[in-house]
């Protein structure tokens, strides 16, 4: 289980129903950022095919590694075409869909 997830059922704060809340909340606005990420890099690769190449094997794995603490599976095709427009590759580029559901609310709070 990801880390959020235990920080919001392990939360002394809130009684169950608003950790059952949360726990929703969070969950349904992770699936939705998923896929309209998904939907925008279809479009993207698309268009521009060549965005979707390998980049260095070894980076790869250690973006996986340590983006997993926030996906179970982390997504590295923002690392891709960040890869192959810029032509350099740096493992802490942030994923879009953990930028979007964890790092972003943390940043702007209404």
């Amino acid at each position: 289980m990801e880390n959020i997830t235990k920080n919001i059922i392990k939360s002394p704060h809130l009684g169950i129903k608003g950790k059952i809340k949360n726990l929703f909340l969070y969950l349904s606005l992770k699936r939705g950022v998923r896929r309209r990420w998904q939907s925008r890099y279809r479009r993207v690769l698309n268009a521009n095919s060549v965005y979707n190449r390998p980049g260095d094997q070894s980076v790869e794995l250690d973006h996986k590694k340590m983006w997993s603490v926030f996906q179970k599976k982390a997504d590295i095709t923002t690392l891709r075409v960040c890869h192959n427009i810029s032509e350099t590759t740096d493992c802490r580029i942030i994923p879009e869909e953990v930028f979007d559901t964890d790092i972003q609310p943390t940043l702007i709070r209404d």
